[in-house]
């Protein structure tokens, strides 16, 4: 870790020799702030479903998730099938 903030900070001292060091920083803090705002750092359980399906065993969708087909029938007033698994 301290000798990235040391390559961090040489990046830093040889751009404010073209006055680019101010952009720099403020790019490089939002990018951590990015990444560590959200990443959790924890594992999900086995039993645990993604959010997004297709990381899920058999492409599984979370309860209650809005799809492009319901919106569709939404749409066009087309009766809900009630056999589809969710």
């Amino acid at each position: 870790m301290v000798i990235a903030f040391g390559i961090w900070c040489s990046i830093v001292y040889a751009l404010a020799q073209y006055e680019l060091a101010g952009p720099f920083v403020l790019l490089t803090v939002f990018m951590c702030l990015v990444y560590f705002g959200t990443s959790s750092g924890r594992q999900r359980k086995k039993t645990e479903l993604s959010a997004y399906s297709v990381f899920n065993p058999n492409c599984v969708r979370l309860k209650g998730t809005f799809t492009a087909e319901q919106f569709e029938n939404e749409l066009l007033r087309r009766p809900l099938d009630t056999n589809t698994a969710s």
